[in-house]
């Protein structure tokens, strides 16, 4: 008899803690709302959020160029992508040009078949240093790359024995996207670009990479010819970062308001994002206000 009381009570105790885990799985109902004093502030200004009810989390995105709701998962951007440098040419006689070229068919890999990427010479589209330092290339239009290939860039430097050899060096180079809302984005620019160098010949002399520009030097007439490239990594001419939201609470913290100063002028759609979950369940609700930010 005591055993089967033992095993009545062991039952007992169970189905009281399937019924706690299932309580624990529940999701409290999701009350909130988001209020401000008034819809037009001068620069400068604090506005304060005040947040009706306690959910578990909250995100913010606060209308701003890179915190825009609509653009959380937005991945490409139609706009005008452009390839910009500056340059300088130093030393030597030689005639032979840098080369600045173009593919997309290139496949990557900066090794001895690099010249058979389907390169197409862009040269002439970019103005080169002759002798000044910085000599601004003007902005080369990139648009008829886009698509779902990636783009590569390469500057080709070639030189002859016999005479003194130039020296070149590159710096301010930027890939950017001028999208339609105006706002330029950029894409890659010296510090990730991810230059890469391959020697066809001479390789006591070859592409210098640096954080801030990218040289190479030449040198005397003694020197052997030289066939250098360099190369960037694959470049998505539309792709973007998403917009990202800033998260102002968690469940082990409670607010009541956030205090927030926008840096320009403007109008702003400020969007909240309030959400509650557990393991299995998931509830969320969004409010906007729109916010306008006088000079």
């Amino acid at each position: 008899m005591k055993l089967i009381k033992s095993i009545l009570y062991t039952s007992a105790f169970a189905l009281l803690g399937l019924t706690a885990c299932d309580k624990e799985l529940d999701i409290d109902s999701l009350d909130f709302d988001v209020s401000t004093a008034k819809t037009t502030y001068k620069l400068g200004d604090t506005v304060v959020f005040k947040f009706k009810g306690n959910p578990d989390n909250i995100t913010l995105f606060t209308g701003e160029e890179g915190h825009k709701y609509e653009y959380r998962e937005r991945l490409r951007a139609e706009g005008k992508p452009e390839l910009s440098f500056t340059s300088f040419r130093q030393y030597g006689t030689q005639t032979l040009p840098l080369e600045l070229l173009v593919s997309t068919t290139f496949n990557g890999k900066v090794d001895k078949d690099v010249a058979n990427g389907g390169w197409k010479n862009i040269t002439d589209k970019a103005t080169f240093s002759t002798t000044a330092d910085n000599t601004p290339s003007g902005k080369i239009d990139l648009s008829e790359y886009v698509g779902d290939k990636p783009l590569y860039i390469a500057f080709h430097y070639k030189s002859e024995a016999g005479s003194t050899q130039r020296k070149w060096t590159i710096k301010n180079f930027e890939v950017s996207n001028k999208l339609t809302s105006g706002v330029t984005l950029t894409i890659a620019d010296l510090s990730n670009a991810g230059f890469s160098e391959y020697s066809y010949s001479n390789p006591n002399v070859l592409w210098k990479i640096e954080a801030s520009q990218i040289s190479i030097q030449g040198g005397p007439a003694t020197n052997e010819a030289n066939d250098d490239w360099v190369v960037t990594q694959a470049l998505y001419l539309d792709k973007v970062m998403p917009d990202s939201g800033m998260g102002l609470k968690n469940i082990t913290t409670k607010m009541t308001e956030y205090p927030y100063v926008f840096t320009k002028p403007g109008t702003y759609k400020v969007t909240f994002i309030a959400s509650n979950a557990t393991a299995d369940k998931s509830e969320s609700v969004v409010k906007e206000l729109e916010i306008t930010i006088e000079p």
